[in-house]
């Protein structure tokens, strides 16, 4: 990777329409990515985000599909983030796939 994030724009359809396109992963942490080489040895797994970062400008939380985000993690998740990395959420399953009846209110609180 260049140590640039992956942020690319990209002519769209119609005249002269241009969109950024945002290039990430699905989740970050990772330790397989270590051995992999895209982390240095020995990072900690608190210390990936940054790291990360360097090479991507979003990236998608995971775990939004098993459980509804709290505040207060998102909350340190974006703080320590570079100001640059976006964050993709994915609705939880219960919304998306197992239509509880109160995915509305589900969806308010996400």
């Amino acid at each position: 990777m260049s140590g640039q994030p992956a942020i690319v724009t990209v002519a769209g359809p119609g005249a002269g329409g241009q969109c950024r396109l945002a290039v990430g992963t699905c989740g970050y942490s990772y330790t397989e990515w270590a051995d992999s080489g895209f982390y240095p040895p020995g990072t900690r797994t608190t210390a990936m985000m940054p790291v990360y970062a360097r090479s991507f400008s979003v990236v998608e939380l995971n775990y939004t599909w098993y459980q509804m985000a709290r505040a207060e993690a998102i909350a340190r998740m974006v703080e320590k983030a570079p100001p640059h990395l976006r964050f993709a959420a994915k609705l939880t399953r219960t919304m998306t796939h197992e239509r509880d009846a109160d995915w509305r209110e589900q969806l308010q609180q996400f």
